[in-house]
């Protein structure tokens, strides 16, 4: 047992629940016994972050979540630290293992305190302690915060020193990522046995710090038996192995063979968007980009990147031939909202091309209906996700998504999963729902995709024209619409981290990725 890299499949609640049932019933190991690999876990996560630290402060709740902070302050004490506990539930009010743990811990030496005896609506009322560790809420947590609780939290948050958080921040929800009333902003979190989605999605990156796992000694086996139940498998991916779907390339190859993608956007005031997403595309690896905007605009992508075929467009007539060219569509960036962008909208969604819908493009759509946009076009009258036929893929950010599903911003970001599922469902594509890990879902699988990679850097204007054309770019060198959704999603953030390591987070541009991106295809 020992702390290890995150593994690549996220549990909800439920399913944490079920794994550590497994553990108990069908390996035999004793609940108190996980319990005290839970404590090891979380404090050799203290020393090693904070060997410095000598005066530590818990907070316990009344469950399993409490009964770890219990055993881990008992070893705080075991070690020589200064230690006091606040409880939220009188000890001899628990019962089964929290209770067991409560009493080592009284029994080892442990200060244990009830918190609402404390002043803790006093500013200075964890002064003295420079390390806290948070027990209060396990993964069982749903709803809204009692008083109580929510006071520890703000008294914890308000303390000018670093949280460690027990499996997750009391207050998140481990399902969704969404924080309803308050939650424990921790410098870092310690998960036990799987590792919680809400951890790495919504609010979860902001409050859970840098996430550390432990998966206690269970055998490989118990995890390969799990149940999933009704809610869909959530799993992610190394990005440097879902590198590995673009066509490899030989002595022989050429141009032709890598693809031919067309980007249509840029309408007046917002032409740099397409010119993004069309140079991402060459940058990662696409034989040939053309680009249609206004006529007006023709010339100046030339300029900008002469590798792009720039056409100028005013009529359906003009792009139609255009479309049979091409290998796939990138449609939105910079499209603005008039009847020029409606004019080719309907022609691009007329076409049998692999597409990408992006940025106005939803918006375009979103006064409209998008199935009945596409199979009312053209010859093409086809279910808008088929797997034997046409892929489309829609990348849209929060309030683009509320947008699509008639709900407000705050209601997607509370439950992402089940706002991507439901785009990939209703409109029949791939969804990705951009923001603090993306997700991806198609309306067939029984899984939804968890990127990792990105931070607050890429907060800055172009990023999502920089992966539109990172996706049309997959699309057109014949990589499966979910794998190249994924792929450029996780290669994206990846691009954006390197960056971010090299030359910081403030001030990173959409254009910084460019190089970058083409760094991390060739290894």
């Amino acid at each position: 047992m020992a702390l290890q890299t995150l593994p690549f499949t996220y549990y909800t609640a439920e399913q944490a629940k079920a794994l550590d049932r497994l553990v108990i019933e069908r390996e035999g190991i004793p609940g108190f016994d996980l319990m005290h690999r839970a404590a090891k876990a979380c404090f050799a996560v203290v020393k090693r972050l904070w060997p410095a630290k000598r005066r530590l402060l818990f907070f316990a709740g009344g469950g399993n979540n409490g009964g770890d902070a219990y055993l881990c302050a008992a070893l705080a004490v075991q070690a020589g630290c200064q230690v006091l506990l606040y409880s939220l539930k009188a000890p001899d009010a628990l019962s089964g293992d929290a209770l067991r743990a409560a009493e080592y811990a009284r029994a080892v030496g442990v200060d244990v305190r009830p918190f609402h005896e404390t002043p803790f609506h006093k500013a200075n009322v964890l002064e003295g302690y420079d390390l806290i560790v948070d027990g209060l809420l396990g993964t069982g947590f749903r709803g809204a915060l009692k008083p109580l609780y929510r006071a520890a939290i703000d008294a914890m948050n308000g303390a000018a020193v670093p949280v460690l958080a027990i499996d997750l921040p009391s207050g998140l929800s481990a399902n969704s990522g969404a924080v309803f009333d308050a939650a424990v902003r921790a410098e870092a979190t310690v998960t036990l046995i799987g590792l919680k989605r809400g951890l790495l999605t919504a609010d979860g990156p902001e409050y859970s710090g840098d996430v550390w796992f432990d998966d206690l000694g269970v055998p490989g086996e118990v995890y390969q038996s799990l149940d999933f139940g009704a809610d869909r498998r959530c799993y992610g991916a190394d990005p440097l192995t879902l590198r590995a779907c673009l066509p490899v390339r030989q002595a022989t190859d050429h141009k032709g063979r890598f693809g031919h993608l067309m980007t249509v956007g840029g309408n007046r005031g917002y032409l740099g968007a397409i010119i993004m997403a069309s140079c991402a595309a060459l940058r990662s690896g696409t034989g040939l980009v053309s680009l249609v905007t206004r006529p007006e605009h023709a010339l100046i992508p030339l300029v900008q990147q002469p590798e792009i075929m720039a056409h100028g467009v005013d009529s359906r007539q003009a792009l139609t031939p255009l479309l049979d060219g091409c290998n796939a569509v990138v449609l939105g960036p910079g499209l603005g909202q008039d009847a020029w962008s409606e004019m080719l909208l309907d022609a691009v969604v007329a076409s049998d091309r692999p597409l990408v819908l992006d940025a106005d493009a939803l918006n375009i759509i979103s006064a409209r209906n998008l199935q009945d946009a596409v199979q009312g076009g053209g010859q093409n009258k086809r279910a808008y996700y088929n797997a034997s036929e046409r892929y489309v893929v829609m990348t849209p950010h929060p309030g683009e998504a509320a947008r699509r599903l008639g709900c407000s911003v705050r209601e997607v970001q509370q439950d992402r999963f089940s706002a991507v599922e439901a785009i990939a469902k209703q409109y029949g594509v791939v969804a990705v729902l951009k923001g603090a890990g993306t997700l991806v879902a198609t309306p067939t699988s029984d899984a939804v995709f968890l990127n990792r990679t990105g931070n607050p850097g890429m907060a800055s204007g172009g990023m999502g024209d920089v992966l539109a054309g990172l996706i049309g770019s997959f699309l057109a060198q014949g990589v499966p619409e979910y794998l190249a959704a994924k792929a450029a999603v996780a290669l994206h953030g990846y691009a954006a981290d390197l960056q971010a390591q090299r030359f910081g987070e403030v001030g990173m541009l959409a254009t910084d990725l460019m190089p970058v991106i083409r760094e991390v295809l060739n290894g």
